[in-house]
């Protein structure tokens, strides 16, 4: 484990040190290599590069694909090529109910809630 990787986190080290700490754990062989599209209704970079550290930590190597500003509700409707050509073996969602054009009410039953992502 990273120093800087092990609780408690102190975010400002890690982000100030980041490129150091990537080709530090770029250097060990991973045991295990994963695809990941990052889908998002928001920017993403940020996201995809913290999360390289902590896989590359663990001994995963990540290939991300990841979507453009908030499109990702067009690269899954319209089966964008470059998401396809990826194939992902995990897909993160990293939206918020800003990104959403309807929820269910509040304290609906789940009957009622689970209509809405039918």
């Amino acid at each position: 484990m990273h120093a800087a990787l092990i609780h408690p986190l102190i975010p400002a080290e890690i982000l100030r040190n980041r490129r150091a700490i990537r080709r530090e754990l770029l250097q060990r062989p991973p045991q295990k290599n994963v695809r990941i599209a990052i889908l998002g209704g928001s920017t993403t970079h940020e996201i995809k590069a913290n999360q390289e550290l902590f896989l590359l930590d663990g001994g995963i190597a990540p290939a991300f694909y990841e979507s453009d500003y908030n499109r990702f509700h067009e690269e899954l409707m319209f089966a964008e090529p470059k998401l396809l050509a990826s194939n992902p073996e995990i897909i993160y969602f990293h939206v918020t109910w800003r990104n959403l054009s309807s929820l269910p009410p509040p304290f609906a039953p789940e009957s009622e809630g689970k209509a809405f992502f039918d």
